[in-house]
């Protein structure tokens, strides 16, 4: 957990240090060169929501071995929510008048809004699956997502190279207009979507498949190179 408070405050401020001194904003209409490659994807501007995770699954691991009957109160509950539902919709909607901002509040943005974003999506998982939630609980643990669930990390993989295709082979200028980016929304989504279902079917599922007669047969291997009993639950 040290390591990854230093991991952190490094990439916090890496993030907001570097969009100020090189002016970047978090508009996407304003022309900004190198914002991309240079900020956008490097992994030391966007590990924070990772280290969040990695935290919370952490934490969430200790709380069921060695807590299980932990309880957080109530009201705690319901002021976590407010503030984590404001902090999503601040976030999202805030960006409406970036273009009224200066360059600190612009670093300011860009160096913490994903660590924001993180730590209350965070809160809002590990509540529910603590149990508390109530009716956001019931809609989010609902089954009819479990088929969208096993597709997501598949769209989140190849929907960058359906955009890049798409835009990268345009013509001439796109307009940003509500119904256009509504209409390549759609579209990029669709191609994300049935691209993840087909490499599901033939890399994903046939790969989870074999994932426990390979790790037994290693451990099989293993056993007998010591010359130890093999566990029940590997026979």
């Amino acid at each position: 957990l040290s390591l990854l408070g230093i991991w952190l405050v490094q990439d916090l401020s890496t993030s907001t240090i570097l969009s100020y001194v090189r002016g970047y904003s978090p508009s996407i209409i304003k022309a900004q060169p190198h914002f991309f490659e240079q900020f956008y994807q490097r992994p030391y501007c966007r590990a924070a929501p990772y280290i969040v995770g990695l935290s919370c699954g952490y934490l969430y691991s200790y709380l069921r071995r060695n807590r299980p009957d932990f309880r957080i109160p109530m009201p705690i509950i319901h002021i976590g929510y407010g503030i984590a539902l404001s902090t999503i919709a601040v976030i999202v909607y805030s960006i409406y008048w970036d273009d009224q901002w200066n360059q600190f509040e612009n670093s300011l943005y860009l160096g913490f809004s994903r660590f924001a974003w993180g730590l209350s999506i965070a809160f809002l998982n590990m509540t529910m699956f603590l149990g508390y939630g109530g009716l956001l609980r019931k809609f989010f643990f609902a089954r009819v997502w479990q088929p969208l669930a096993k597709l997501t990390y598949g769209a989140y993989l190849s929907h960058p190279i359906f955009m890049w295709l798409f835009y990268f082979n345009q013509w001439q200028y796109i307009f940003i207009q509500n119904r256009n980016v509504w209409y390549y929304y759609i579209g990029h989504a669709v191609c994300a979507f049935s691209f993840a279902v087909i490499a599901y079917l033939l890399v994903e599922k046939p790969f989870m498949n074999l994932e426990p007669i390979l790790i037994k047969g290693v451990i099989r291997l293993i056993f007998k190179i010591r010359n130890k009993p093999l566990p029940k639950e590997f026979q």
